[in-house]
């Protein structure tokens, strides 16, 4: 069941249900208009990170939470446990990525996700630069269209 406040989205889903996680997702880029570039980051790493949630804790829900930014997605997953915390803090090697499922999962959510958050309150949150590309894209755009007025204007002033 999900509820819009104000400023939030809150979730609260079974962890062993991707399309729940999917949900969440959709729901997200919908009312908060997130540009569609960061749709498969933030699904992938929530995904990944959820999928790890039943083997450390059986039987419970978890809460997703969603607070916008003017720079940043924070998708706020609690209550994660203590040695899924600790799990999700270590570091890993590239070279013990292929042995091993669990490090495969944390590797690919510290590729996908700019910065990970723990709290000692069991919540771990997963922050999204989400300005960042709007911001080259904005300057590229910028820059070709100086460029053109630049050109229409030189050859205009040619032309008399």
């Amino acid at each position: 069941m999900a509820t819009k406040k104000k400023e939030f989205l809150v979730s609260t889903i079974d962890p062993k249900s991707i399309t729940q996680i999917e949900g969440f997702v959709d729901k997200l880029f919908s009312q908060f208009q997130i540009s569609e570039t960061y749709y498969g980051n933030i699904l992938m790493s929530l995904t990944e990170f959820i999928s790890l949630i039943p083997n450390y804790q059986e039987g419970i829900g978890v809460k997703l939470t969603y607070k916008p930014g003017n720079q940043q997605a924070k998708v706020k997953i609690q209550s994660v446990s203590d040695e899924l915390i600790v799990i999700l803090d270590r570091k890993i090697d590239l070279k013990n990525v292929l042995d091993n499922e669990e490090n495969k999962k944390i590797y690919i959510i510290k590729k996908l996700v700019d910065e990970i958050v723990l709290k000692s309150d069991n919540a771990v949150t997963f922050v999204f630069e989400v300005g960042a590309l709007h911001n080259e894209v904005f300057e590229d755009r910028r820059n070709k269209l100086q460029t053109f007025f630049r050109a229409k204007t030189t050859q205009k002033v040619r032309g008399n």
